[in-house]
């Protein structure tokens, strides 16, 4: 099945090589903040600095969509770890704490994820992980393997630190050295009412920037990209828009074409086809590269 061309107006994007993008990258610590969709992005960039070219929908089972494995959630978590042979950890006992490491030392290479669902609910984490690496690490008694160690997908327990955004991207965040923080709320937003305040914001944007300061790095709000489902427009996004000194990927307005295809290049009613996730990280290499 082919996919469509995404065709941006005015723009002509820079194609990088693996190789050229672990140059530009090398030493420059990369953070994804955000739900399910900043995860498959994490993992799109991930699989090509580490496997020299980016996933496609031929590619079955597929990192970059839980349901291609049949299995369970946990499943997926182990997998899609294992897939990075030892070069990626992964806090991911359950959806609401996933919280993934790429670190690829010969090259000098670092991605994180943390998980987040947009306002109002915070970021977790445990102990054993980065920056928290040298912490002890949870033990629990409630595992499905053997011991009690936090491999992904084999305990289920609660987390050690919970915070809020701003105080997870001051406090958590900025230990990690970050030149890049790539920001977006997801989906979740159109499960509740509420939208984020400006003030919540500005607190985000102002907390993030600290956090890339002495890098001399970027901060970027991704946009939420179109649903089959949902009737997302820019309006999720816009106190975030309005948020001082953020760079902004326009997701949304690059994929709003892609809907009307048919079919349309998603696995399900969020979640697009992996090529749809080159072309964002290609126009993401191009803002920090």
């Amino acid at each position: 099945m082919a996919m469509p061309k995404l065709a941006l107006s005015d723009c002509r994007l820079r194609r990088f090589t693996a190789e050229e993008a672990r140059t530009c990258l090398a030493g420059r610590p990369v953070v994804f903040v955000g739900d399910s969709l900043s995860r498959y992005s994490f993992l799109s960039l991930a699989a090509f600095l580490h496997n020299g070219s980016w996933p496609a929908l031929t590619d079955c089972p597929n990192i970059l969509h839980k349901h291609t494995w049949a299995i369970s959630l946990q499943g997926y978590f182990q997998r899609s770890t294992d897939a990075f042979q030892g070069r990626m950890l992964c806090d991911c006992t359950t959806t609401k704490d996933e919280s993934r490491t790429y670190e690829y030392p010969r090259a000098n290479l670092s991605l994180y994820f943390k998980w987040w669902t947009g306002w109002p609910y915070e970021v977790h984490g445990r102990w054993g992980h980065p920056p928290f690496r040298n912490a002890t690490p949870c033990r629990t008694p409630a595992c499905y393997g053997s011991g009690c160690s936090t491999e992904p997908g084999e305990c289920r327990h609660e987390h050690d630190w919970s915070l809020p955004l701003p105080t997870a991207l001051r406090q958590v965040v900025s230990q990690l050295s970050p030149s890049a923080i790539i920001l977006n709320s997801g989906m979740w937003r159109g499960t509740s009412k509420e939208s984020s305040p400006p003030s919540f914001a500005r607190a985000v944007a102002k907390a993030a920037l600290k956090a890339v300061a002495p890098q001399r790095g970027t901060v970027v709000w991704r946009t939420t990209t179109p649903s089959l489902r949902l009737n997302v427009t820019h309006a999720w996004d816009a106190p975030f828009l309005a948020a001082p000194r953020l760079h902004v990927l326009d997701a949304w307005q690059m994929l709003r074409p892609l809907l009307a295809y048919q079919p349309v290049p998603y696995y399900d009613h969020y979640h697009p086809w992996p090529e749809v996730y080159t072309e964002l990280n290609t126009a993401l290499l191009n803002m920090l590269c």
